[in-house]
């Protein structure tokens, strides 16, 4: 082997290890360091008369967390916990944070109390290196079951995402036997999967659509 090539694979073996070095200490400097988040929550229900509405439209208490992979709120096709039914049926969270009180999965908590619509409400926490989920549910009310909520990664990859508009759906419980804009309950002996409310009792042209948006923003 030449001299010259000699030198060449010992110029690009070089280059290769600064490479790995500097993303190594990339990733060591974003990854370690928690990120803070504001999540901007967004309605115009009760006014957007592409979807039904009660008289006094509003959220149930909030509930927003961050976690890792091994804690999961609610997932669409499942059913739902006693935690997440109640959420859903009476619009409290008080179940809900006796379920994360000492969870080694859990990260930061953060409440709100209920919202009028349409309206909007920021909440901000702080999400650790090791917990990168964010997840959100709040009941929509007044309602039978129905509830609106997001799971998702603010780290896919090495770094922290800058920020992302997420659209809300509304979700059947599959808990309560009673249907639509009710106050008085009807919980089922058997209950149902969670799943996505997609009629015309909710949307009268039949066209689903998000009833509310996240926004959320790395501030930190």
């Amino acid at each position: 082997m030449s001299e010259y090539v000699l030198i060449i694979i010992t110029i690009l073996l070089l280059i290769c290890l600064f490479y790995y070095f500097i993303n190594v200490e990339t990733f060591r400097n974003v990854n370690i360091n928690p990120a803070t988040y504001n999540v901007k929550f967004v309605t115009s229900w009760g006014a957007d008369k592409t979807i039904n509405a009660p008289q006094n439209p509003h959220t149930g208490n909030m509930f927003l967390v961050s976690h890792n992979v091994n804690f999961e709120l609610f997932k669409v096709g499942q059913f739902a916990s006693k935690e997440i039914a109640n959420t859903a049926m009476y619009g409290t969270v008080d179940d809900l944070l006796d379920m994360v009180t000492n969870n080694g999965n859990v990260g930061d908590v953060v409440t709100n109390e209920v919202l009028m619509a349409p309206g909007e409400v920021n909440l901000q926490i702080k999400v650790p290196y090791d917990k990168t989920h964010l997840s959100f549910v709040t009941m929509i009310a007044p309602s039978s079951n129905w509830f609106i909520g997001f799971s998702v990664n603010m780290m896919p990859k090495w770094g922290w995402t800058d920020g992302m508009i997420i659209p809300l759906y509304v979700y059947d419980a599959g808990t309560d036997a009673n249907q639509g804009f009710v106050t008085e309950h009807k919980p089922k002996f058997l209950a149902d999967p969670i799943s996505l409310i997609n009629n015309n009792y909710l949307f009268p042209d039949n066209n689903l659509k998000p009833i509310a948006h996240v926004i959320i923003t790395r501030i930190q």
